[in-house]
């Protein structure tokens, strides 16, 4: 029975059928989901090399931006560190040459190496004060101070070796001082730094006081740059003359044409035309005392080559 069953036509058939639907479904799958697998597949992989790349770019956008930011830091606070050193060396530096110049209760004066008397030291409310800003009774007490370290405390050493120490403090002052504030005279005329100034060389208040003008011009050639030559003219004979502070100059001159024309052809002087007025004939003086009525040669510095002798005026 079982083989009537297996061997019926009917039966093979419906088996054929389900054997051809079936391979059918298969062909159907495989050819009809094949593509979609690879496409699936493939999508995948763009996923995949998308997230993948998405990580790298957002790695390499954190490189980009914390790295630019960490480097600009590290670049900023190395910057700030250099910055900071400079400021520390120029504030040390700075705070070593107001010790020096400005200290008040010590001195470079030999005499006062056990220090300052606290009489001759600047009034402490006048430090950092100008003249201009302090009363009368106090550019007194300036003068009295200057008088006693004259008298009582003046080492008296040779000028070649105090002027041009006298000459780098001024330097100092001039630059440091406030430019609203300051002038032209010892130590910017500011008031503590002017007593440090006499503390420390009294030889060169000698000096001021016995060669005013030509001292003056000589620290404004030294230490504010004028040029050494500015008191330097040509005359009309051709010849150099050097003017004097203290006289205007009249020249009288005769051109030796056959006009001979005489006259007073040139006047010039540095302290104005109501100074003492010397007439020179330019026609009868010698080049001998052309120069013995000029002033300074300011190329030439009387104190460090050792022309001038404080206390011999005939040094110059």
């Amino acid at each position: 029975m079982i083989r009537d069953i297996f061997f019926n036509k009917w039966i093979l058939g419906i088996i054929g059928l389900l054997v051809i639907v079936a391979g059918a479904c298969v062909c159907y799958y495989y050819f009809a989901t094949a593509p979609l697998n690879t496409e699936a597949t493939k999508t995948l992989e763009k996923l995949s090399q998308r997230e993948t790349s998405k990580k790298v770019d957002s790695d390499d956008e954190a490189e980009m931006v914390d790295n630019p930011q960490d480097k600009s830091l590290r670049v900023k606070q190395k910057t700030n560190s250099v910055t900071s050193d400079i400021i520390d060396a120029t504030a040390e530096r700075q705070k070593d040459a107001e010790e020096f110049h400005g200290k008040g209760s010590t001195s470079s004066n030999p005499l006062f190496a056990d220090g300052v008397p606290e009489h001759l030291q600047c009034p402490k409310e006048l430090v950092g004060f100008y003249t201009k800003e302090v009363s009368v009774e106090n550019l007194r007490k300036i003068g009295e101070i200057a008088n006693e370290v004259v008298e009582r405390f003046n080492p008296n050493r040779p000028l070649p070796d105090v002027w041009p120490q006298f000459i780098e403090a001024e330097i100092y002052y001039h630059a440091n001082a406030d430019p609203d504030k300051k002038g032209l005279g010892v130590a910017a005329n500011r008031f503590d730094w002017g007593v440090q100034s006499i503390l420390d060389y009294p030889e060169i208040v000698v000096l001021l006081r016995e060669d005013p003008i030509r001292a003056t011009d000589m620290m404004m050639v030294e230490q504010a740059g004028w040029d050494p030559d500015w008191n330097l003219h040509e005359l009309p004979d051709g010849r150099k003359f050097r003017a004097d502070n203290g006289f205007y100059y009249e020249f009288i001159y005769s051109s030796g044409n056959d006009d001979k024309f005489t006259g007073t052809i040139y006047g010039l002087g540095h302290s104005g035309r109501d100074a003492e007025r010397i007439t020179i004939d330019l026609n009868e003086t010698t080049d001998e005392e052309l120069e013995n009525l000029g002033g300074w040669n300011y190329n030439i510095n009387p104190y460090t080559t050792g022309l001038y002798k404080l206390g011999d005026n005939k040094g110059d």
